[in-house]
């Protein structure tokens, strides 16, 4: 990881999002509006690939410098307020960052020959 993993992103889960996108097409006061929508907690980077180690139960995490080039393009910090959104339409995020990775890593574990090239046939 670049640096020392301290910069802030959230992230919310696709169930969550398609629950937002169906409240914002079904309540007129979302026409024309412009809204966030995110997760509910910001996490550094360092302490989402902890929790991913952990939900995998492998791998391991490096720190390193910066290289030049990609210290110039980092954003920092970034993550969503959803405040307006919510006060809208009533959204909260409702899937909790574990529980969605842990979906996410099962299902690729479950179907890993469809994403990765386990026959050396060069199609996946």
């Amino acid at each position: 990881m670049f640096g020392d993993g301290s910069q802030l992103r959230d992230f919310v889960h696709v169930d969550d999002v398609a629950d937002a996108f169906l409240r914002a097409g079904a309540i007129d006061a979302c026409n024309g509006g412009v809204f966030n929508v995110g997760g509910s907690q910001p996490i550094a980077h360092r302490d989402l690939v902890t929790l991913l180690l952990r939900t995998t139960g492998s791998g391991s995490m490096r720190l390193v410098e910066w290289p030049e080039d990609k210290r110039r393009i980092d954003i920092g910090s970034f993550y969503s307020d959803s405040s307006r959104f919510t006060a809208t339409t009533g959204w909260a995020p409702t899937v909790p960052l574990d529980t969605g990775l842990a979906g996410t890593v099962a299902y690729y574990r479950a179907h890993f020959d469809r994403y990765v090239d386990v026959a050396g046939t060069g199609g996946a």
